[in-house]
């Protein structure tokens, strides 16, 4: 070694004295640069980056290499690195080292603590007992003490290639990593390697092997395809998979001639001879596919090779079906692979076979008979399959197992050598479920409407639902089980303690729960999972034993996959006729002209499907039926069929109407539009026959109840049996401070109520509409949502809510016109027409969506004279349109696709005409001046008479009147849809003399004034804040600069924590969450920081925030002029006005609406301290512009 070059990079460090970042690439020269050092690649060696989801970022990482390349994950991780200025780590080496011991990995075996005196060099080969060797950097320019000390970091100790080879030699240790406590997440990131590294073997092998497979056995079935027609296949058939159309069918045979009858066995045989090889080629293009493009609602399965072709769209759903296909055909090795290792270090197995043992032997012979890994695999499921029958039974799903690819061999070695780290007796819980979930594309749940239920969710809706042990329990969209397993766990726990586990006891448990998916992967999962529990209460018998006792109880399972549980299969229900009963039975059994192909649907699914259950508790696809494609069940639905009606819909239908016993229970958990909106009408009717037991809302939950997927939803239990108005309806509110520490939902946290069955319709609140006044029966017209449950009601709600119930409504205000549409055209009128005949016209209110453009086409240039500048409802402020314009719209151009409201464009006069936000938290309106126009996020409307709906919309009665009674079609971010059939229902003063809309005006202006103040000095804030280039926090830490003295983030979780509200306290800046605590000593920052996450808040209400957002923030090169702007506008009286004036705003509205004091204040306090109406703000303009987040309703883009 070069003792020159050596002693240079260590005078580096000792010396530095510019900042803790600059060590870190000092260390890293050591690593990379020393002639003769260790020799590692400069993007092996990684600087301040995370290496996991935890956002932990340890100073460096070393990673191992394969073929050169560095493997960037927690798995390879070989060497960390924390790295600190002076002496620090000298004086606090065991500090820091708890501290920092999350950043080891899976894969880590050395944990480096340098400072510029010093080195530690940490063991991590034992995790219960780390050993540990210290020099001083001195000590270290000996040479051969330097190799001592960084020797285990060469190139070649950090070449995986070695590891695995190592591996094969049985020369590895095993099971040493608990998945317990931090290496729970641990374990997660391996399960997460371990797919990965499987989804690109087989999405390898399919972009080679399969493609050209399908191709060459294409091409053979065309050359017989002109004389026998299209190919049928019989996969069931291993003697005769395949045969045409023209000879199954007598008809069509009849027209063969004899030569070609003659000819067509040798043909076949050899045909037969040619494509053997490659019929799983045609498998996957023929029935996986097919599958996979069911359950997305496609109408016709795309061809593999569509990824391919040269249109755009086709690439897209082939690539979309395609995914689906390398997901489940890895995660199902990857399941079963996990099941093995379980039965590896439980001791179920005589002998090991993917760990240290097996796979020693394997490759002993692999080697010398040039086996992939896929033959070790295919042996095992053999083995496996003496005892587990149905879980490692063969899968068409096993395709890529039985092709020898030496990618996937790699894949598998891998994925084998890194599962076999971790001591499976440590792994409980869900697992499966979480490879179900955590690693199926986000966008690609949606799209099969599948989403992991929480396992504390599944133990509160058993728990609400009543459920005994003795029940009989069926989910029938069990997905990987959750219900079922929670269900099972709970049983085995109580006979456990009771010294009752035993084969029979046992069996009984698992007889009498029922599961059935669409995916049998999903169901495979449950499977698996449901035996993951019972191997732990194998843990006192021998191997023997629980091999028998495992024959004894799997074959109990009751999961069944692979069909829809919708197909009515024979039954009807409700007011459905028999044909549509019978549209489930012509798949039962496929004949092809007196050849049986075998049933479709799988042993065990119709059994189930038509028996009934004591509890039937789900968790539904959220898909909506038009995009079911092919299978259609609006016929055997109809009794619920509506435009847009969501799948769940008809799972709840069916529970309700027979899997359910009479007097059995229904828990289910289903999105709060199912409640609400227009499409849920239909089942409400249904569910008024049934007694409603209790409702869960978890709109507050946000992102937490389905993690990454923010759509709100609801738990709703139902008994079968005949309900009443005076029935009291247990209901439950959660919100954020449900959420415990843990990530866990606490159901006992959330806010009770009992509340009236009669008190939660809708119509308890709305005028009796008996009259059907022209303005009602123009909105009925278009459709309601008639039976809207109101799934947030509390006790204390209805006085309030009841008070206004016999007041006007806006809805008569608005101005109605008659319309007759015929061959003659549309007719439009204020009145009916004379001597006209009056059922040909029908009323419609001026109120409607603005210009559905369709199309940047319909935009028209700048210099129009005739255009009009166009707004969306981004726009919409109270004290009137805010920003710019999305372009210029001529409406005599006719290059819309509709121009809805236009179509009156008669009848709109200013003053009265107004325009509202169809989407936002809370009702927002404004009046309309000048010649502008507005696209379809926006509804305009024309007032028959002066009313400042504005400003009327401001006051928080009015507020918690609408967000209680009349949000519809909710969103994420607490918004909603605020329709032309929900808005026209608030109330509004009987007397509207002109003394009282003066005072109304009066009392809104002085709102609209305070906000103005208040925005105007928003505006000077984040004009300040822009000047200049400014630095984040990291850069200031970085720095070591003065401002950030003191600055303490350890408080602060790395991982992102709910952010409610902001307080300040002393030099810390904290928020309710117990792991987020700032300290900022210099006053500045501290009032800057804290300012600026006051308006993160106000931007996302869902906000989380986590270390690195912390020190991403961007403090202004002008802070102190910024500082002092935050100080003027917290100290000026402009907030107490706004507050003093809308109070005043608060007190008119409810006077003139006739309610007491009581039930004023009742209201105001509601919008200010409920867990979800708090959340609620309208768009004011102190809120700042916001970019709404909803496209319009047209195709396309937005035309930006």
């Amino acid at each position: 070694m070069n003792v020159k070059a050596l002693n240079k990079h260590i005078d580096q460090i000792q010396k530095n004295d510019a900042g803790e970042p600059d060590l870190y690439s000092y260390v890293k020269d050591i690593l990379t640069k020393l002639p003769a050092g260790p020799g590692l690649k400069t993007n092996q060696v990684v600087i301040d980056s995370r290496i996991d989801d935890s956002l932990r970022r340890p100073d460096l990482v070393a990673y191992k290499t394969v073929d050169g390349k560095p493997q960037k994950s927690p798995d390879y991780a070989y060497a960390v690195f924390e790295v600190k200025p002076g002496s620090k780590v000298r004086d606090g080496t065991g500090a820091i080292f708890n501290l920092k011991r999350a950043y080891i990995q899976p894969g880590t075996r050395w944990f480096y603590l340098i400072d510029q005196t010093f080195v530690r060099r940490v063991d991590c080969a034992s995790r219960e007992k780390f050993t540990h060797i210290d020099w001083d950097w001195d000590a270290l320019r000996d040479p051969d003490t330097f190799a001592r000390c960084f020797g285990e970091l060469s190139a070649e100790a950090l070449k995986l290639e070695r590891d695995l080879e190592a591996f094969k030699d049985g020369e590895t240790p095993y099971s040493y990593l608990k998945a317990e406590g931090d290496g729970r997440a641990a374990f997660a990131e391996t399960i997460r390697e371990a797919s990965e590294l499987l989804r690109r073997a087989i999405q390898h092998i399919i972009d080679g092997q399969v493609k050209e497979d399908l191709k060459d056995a294409k091409a053979a079935l065309d050359k017989l395809r002109p004389i026998y027609g299209e190919p049928r296949f019989f996969w069931q058939d291993e003697r005769r998979p395949v045969d045409f159309e023209r000879v199954l069918n007598t008809k069509e045979a009849e027209r063969l001639t004899e030569a070609q009858i003659l000819e067509y066995e040798p043909a076949h045989a050899a045909l037969l001879s040619d494509i053997r090889p490659r019929l799983y080629a045609l498998r996957i293009e023929h029935q996986l596919l097919h599958q996979y493009a069911e359950r997305q609602g496609l109408e016709s399965a795309p061809s593999l090779l569509d990824v391919d072709s040269s249109s755009e769209k086709k690439r897209d759903v082939a690539r979309r079906m395609v995914d689906s296909l390398v997901y489940e055909t890895a995660a199902l090795i990857l399941s079963r692979m996990l099941m093995i290792r379980f039965c590896e270090d439980h001791e179920l197995f005589v002998k090991r076979y993917i760990s240290n043992g097996g796979v020693e032997v394997f490759w002993h012979y692999a080697r010398h008979f040039d086996k992939p890994m896929q033959e070790l695999l295919r042996t095992t499921y053999e083995a496996s399959a003496e005892i587990f029958r149905s879980l490692f039974d063969p899968s068409v799903l096993d395709w890529a197992i039985e092709r020898s690819d030496d990618v996937l061999s790699d894949g598998l070695t891998r994925a084998a050598f890194i599962l076999s780290r971790w001591d499976f007796r440590s792994v409980h819980g869900d697992i499966l479920s979480g490879v179900y979930d955590k690693y199926l594309d986000v966008s690609q749940r949606r799209r099969l409407g599948e989403v992991y239920t929480r396992p504390e969710i599944a133990r509160f809706m058993l728990e609400a639902a009543g459920w005994k042990p003795g029940d009989t329990v069926l989910d029938p969209a069990c997905g990987t089980g959750t219900f079922l397993v929670e269900a099972l766990v709970q049983r085995l726990a109580d006979l456990k303690s009771k010294g009752g586990i035993n084969d029979k006891s046992v069996a009984q448990v698992i007889s009498r729960l029922h599961g059935l998916d669409i995916s049998p992967f999903a169901v495979a999962l449950a499977q698996i999972q449901v035996f993951w529990h019972l191997v732990e209460m194998m843990s006192d018998k021998t191997t023997q034993e629980a091999r028998e006792f495992a024959r004894a109880i799997l074959p109990v399972i009751r999961l069944h996959g692979g069909w829809s549980s919708l197909d009515p299969m024979g039954l009807s229900f409700g007011n459905t006729s028999t044909a549509s009963a019978q549209e489930g039975l012509a798949f039962r059994v496929r004949r092809e002209e007196g050849r049986a192909v075998g049933s479709l649907i799988p042993a065990g699914f119709e059994r189930v499907t038509k028996e009934a259950f004591d509890l039937v508790i789900m968790n539904p696809p959220y898909v909506r039926s038009e995009r079911q494609g092919a299978t259609d069940y609006s016929r055997t639905y109809s009794e619920v069929s509506h435009r847009g009606t969501d799948l769940s819909a008809f799972f709840v239908y069916r529970a309700l109407r027979q899997w359910v016993k009479p007097g059995g229970t229904l828990a289910f958990i289903v999105p709060i539009g199912l409640m609400e909106a227009e499409y849920g009408g239909p089942l409400r009717r249904v569910l008024r026959e049934y007694k409603i037991k209790l409702i869960a809302d978890l709109e507050g939950l946000g992102r937490t109840t389905f993690r990454g997927i923010k759509r709100p939803t609801v738990i709703v239990v139902v008994e079968k049996t005949a309900p009443s108005t005076d029935d009291d309806v247990e209901m439950l509110q959660l919100d954020e401070s449900c959420i415990t520490d843990e990530d866990v939902i606490d159901f006992a946290k959330a806010q009770r109520s009992l509340v009236k069955r009669s008190d939660l319709e809708r119509s308890r609140y709305l005028p009796d509409d008996a009259t059907m006044a022209p303005w009602i029966g123009a909105i009925r017209a278009g459709g309601d949502d008639a039976g809207a449950i109101l799934t947030k009601m509390v006790e204390g709600d209805v006085p309030t809510l009841a008070a206004t119930r016999n007041l006007p409504r806006l809805g008569s205000l608005v101005k109605v016109v008659w319309v007759k549409r015929g061959r003659e055209g549309l007719q439009i009128a204020d009145e009916v027409p004379t001597g006209a005949t009056r059922v040909l016209w029908k009323p419609e209110l001026v109120f409607n969506y603005g210009v559905k453009l369709g199309g940047a086409k319909a935009l028209a240039a700048p210099s129009d004279p005739a255009a009009l500048d166009l707004y969306k409802g981004q726009n919409i402020f109270p004290a009137g349109v805010l920003g710019q314009p999305m372009g210029r719209w001529n409406p005599d151009a006719g290059k819309e696709d509709n121009p809805y409201i236009y179509t009156y464009r008669q009848f709109l006069s200013q003053p009265g005409t107004f325009a509202l936000r169809e989407i936002s938290q809370l009702p927002t309106a404004s009046p309309i001046t000048g010649q502008i126009a507005f696209q379809n996020t926006v509804f305009v409307c024309q007032l028959t008479e002066p009313f400042p709906m504005n400003v009327y919309l401001l006051s928080r009665v009015v507020q918690f009147f609408a967000a209680r009674v009349l949000r519809s079609s909710i969103i994420e971010d607490y918004g909603c849809h605020w329709y032309k059939r929900t808005i026209p229902f608030l109330p509004v003063p009987a007397d509207r003399s002109q003394a009282n809309l003066d005072r109304l005006a009066m009392n809104g202006e002085e709102v609209l004034q305070a906000d103005a103040d208040l925005a105007d000095r928003y505006r000077h804030i984040r004009q300040l804040m822009s000047e200049g280039s400014g630095r984040t926090l990291n850069d200031l830490l970085a720095d070591g600069d003065a401002l950030v003295h003191g600055l303490d983030l350890t408080g602060v979780s790395e991982s992102p924590v709910p952010i409610t509200e902001v307080n300040e306290a002393g030099a810390d800046i904290t928020v309710p969450d117990l792991f987020f605590q700032l300290r900022v000593p210099d006053e500045r920052l501290r009032v800057y920081v804290a300012f600026a996450l006051r308006r993160m808040l106000e931007d996302d209400p869902d906000l989380r925030v986590s270390r690195t957002d912390i020190v991403g923030l961007l403090v202004p090169e002008k802070l102190d002029e910024v500082v002092e702007a935050i100080r003027q506008l917290e100290t000026s009286d402009a907030t107490a006005r706004y507050a003093k004036s809308l109070a005043s705003l608060d007190t008119t509205v409810a006077e003139l609406l006739g309610l007491t004091d009581e039930q004023r204040d009742y209201a105001v306090k509601k919008m200010t301290t409920d867990p979800v109406l708090r959340r609620m703000r309208p768009m004011l303009a102190h809120r700042g512009l916001r970019v709404q987040p909803y496209a319009d309703h047209s195709a396309g883009d937005r035309y930006e």
